[in-house]
């Protein structure tokens, strides 16, 4: 079913049009922009064309092959992926390569993220004027409590440029699920559509226009509250404004004016065209909500979402900030190879679990949310209930409204069409890892939990060698910190037996002057120093329970006793005499220094 996407411009909304805003914010969920585009692509006739249709050219050119990220969804639409992000108002870059490579592009690109940028502002001031009724007038410090200004402005934003094409024949699955998002909203540019034989622009928007009229039920569908399932219809250079599930999740609403109705974050789907040869481009940019905003309802009040974004890391990371009904694409397909989950410290099989949500807990069915804890009876399980609780109705008790249409009849299978370009193969989900020496999609551990560990296992976690920064994530690195910590080893004694000399030196001439007997004192403490700090780093290596780690500690220290202190004291005196018997019982503790 068609929907009419509510208009806007991007001005000063005057009274009629937030009486509107409010509609499209609580009964829809959506609403399209229309006059930003003569900032996005201004040497174009068409709006936010150039940044599109650049994109396109540049990755079908094989331009930007090593910047993209490939990957396959489930109804074999190959999604070619240019990450971005912007944090504390700052746009991060596109890869350098970019702006060499593809100029025209990279310049598009900017004034379309700039135009985004300012109407993703300007929406935050309208939720804050119809969500906790500030007033919309006046400047916003960044630190103002929970007001979507402030979450704009010191949050992060995820920013894509996707292109989609059809590779295999047709599916009844759709190209993404029907899932909602967990941002505050997320702005995007209507899709456009490119038949991959014309280079002309104006025989694109064409094609675009043929694909759309020739499957109606294909691109963007949305959920209405009554769970009719509609495509919206805007203008083509429109701008969409979507609502996601964080601004009611993670943004508490108080104040005496303040909206008694979460904004609606409307479930949808997306349906590639099944048209040959053609080609689906788009981008969007995501607005989280900022790390230290705290979850509103469910089971997990209080957990703030930088806790909630460690737990679907993988998810963020490929761009899929989202909680579909079906947890297991966001838990197998992220973190861990397919058919695992991250279960308290690594990837755990499901096993012969069929049902479609699938979580960490223990024997009591409590979930596993901080990883920090240790949980020996945490396991994959089937949950009780959807991890993320529905959005409520913004309709009142015993509204009627019209019922959904009857499913459009599936379109009879035709033949593969022959592909007109090759992009970059996508990595299955087992191949998520960006190494084979461990996962290093998921979160790095100081410790293991369940005794001595041997490297070698790609589904295990990163060991961090003393600082977070230092993640042995490849077999050089591995190598290097096996070496420091064998040097580290034999390093300990050669300390103890240095102040031993400085000791036999001060007791050979105890008449020394002062500024000797000082550097003296000097070189005693700085070598304890030294030692002391070398021991309990070697005993940090231990506690990893990394078995080289443990390994190379051992015969450093036991190297190192055996050059300064047997094998010197036996040279010197054999041990055999009772002078030096007393000597050569001593030793040095590398815990606890003399």
């Amino acid at each position: 079913m068609i929907h009419e996407a509510h208009k806007f411009s991007s001005n000063s909304p005057g009274v009629l049009t937030v009486h509107r805003l409010r509609s499209a914010m609580f009964e829809v969920g959506l609403f399209a922009v229309t006059d930003y585009y003569s900032h996005a692509a201004p040497a174009t006739e068409e709006p936010f064309h150039g940044a599109l249709h650049a994109f396109k050219d540049c990755t079908l050119a094989g331009l930007l092959e090593n910047e993209l990220q490939a990957v396959q969804l489930q109804d074999q639409t190959v999604r070619l992926t240019l990450a971005t992000a912007t944090n504390w108002s700052k746009p991060l870059p596109l890869p350098p390569a970019t702006a060499d490579l593809c100029p025209l592009f990279s310049n598009s690109a900017t004034a379309l993220r700039q135009s985004v940028d300012i109407t993703g502002r300007a929406y935050s001031r309208i939720l804050d004027r119809l969500v906790h009724g500030i007033p919309a007038t006046g400047s916003v410090n960044e630190r103002h409590g929970d007001s979507f200004v402030s979450a704009v402005l010191r949050g992060e934003s995820l920013e894509h440029f996707h292109l989609f094409q059809r590779r295999a024949p047709p599916s009844d699955q759709p190209s993404l699920d029907m899932h909602s998002d967990m941002g505050l909203f997320l702005i995007m540019t209507a899709a456009e559509y490119f038949h991959l034989q014309y280079r002309d622009s104006r025989d694109a928007i064409q094609s675009q226009r043929l694909l759309s009229e020739a499957r109606p039920e294909s691109g963007l569908l949305i959920e209405l509250p009554n769970g009719q399932v509609v495509r919206p219809v805007f203008e083509e250079g429109s701008l969409l404004v979507m609502n996601g599930e964080g601004a009611s999740m993670w943004m508490r609403a108080e104040g005496l004016h303040a909206s008694p109705l979460p904004p609606f974050a409307p479930p949808h789907e997306l349906l590639v065209p099944e048209a040959e040869g053609a080609a689906r481009a788009w981008f969007g940019r995501m607005y989280l909500p900022p790390r230290d905003a705290v979850l509103q309802h469910g089971a997990s009040k209080g957990m703030t979402f930088n806790e909630y974004r460690e737990q679907t890391y993988e998810a963020f990371r490929d761009g899929n900030p989202c909680c579909p009904e079906s947890r297991r694409g966001l838990q197998s397909a992220g973190n861990c190879s397919a058919g695992q989950i991250y279960c308290w410290m690594s990837c755990t099989p499901i096993g012969d679990l069929s049902c479609p949500n699938i979580v960490c807990a223990d024997n009591e069915g409590v979930l596993w949310t901080n990883q920090s804890e240790h949980c020996l009876t945490c396991k994959p399980q089937c949950a009780a209930a959807p991890l993320t609780p529905p959005s409520p109705s913004p309709y009142p008790p015993g509204t009627v409204l019209p019922p959904s249409p009857p499913p459009s009849p599936s379109p009879p299978h035709k033949p593969p069409p022959p592909p007109a370009f090759q992009p970059p193969s996508p990595s299955p989900p087992s191949q998520q890892s960006t190494s084979d020496f461990c996962n290093t999609r998921i979160t790095p551990t100081t410790m293991w939990m369940t005794g001595f560990q041997f490297t070698g296992s790609a589904s295990l976690s990163c060991i961090v060698y003393l600082f977070s920064e230092w993640a042995l994530n490849t077999r050089v690195k591995f190598a290097f910190a096996c070496i420091g910590t064998f040097l580290m080893g034999v390093v300990v004694p050669a300390l103890g037996a240095g102040r031993r000399f400085v000791w036999m030196l001060h007791e050979a001439n105890p008449a020394a002057p002062l500024a000797t007997s000082t550097c003296m004192m000097v070189a005693l403490v700085i070598q304890y120093m030294l030692q002391i700090t070398l021991g309990y780093c070697i005993m940090l290596f231990v506690m990893t329970y990394q078995a080289e780690l443990f390994i190379m500690s051992v015969l450093g220290l036991t190297c190192g006793h055996f050059i300064f202190d047997v094998y010197g004291r036996w040279e010197r005196s054999g041990c055999t005499n009772s002078g030096a018997l007393e000597d050569c019982q001593k030793n040095v503790d590398p815990c606890c220094a003399e």
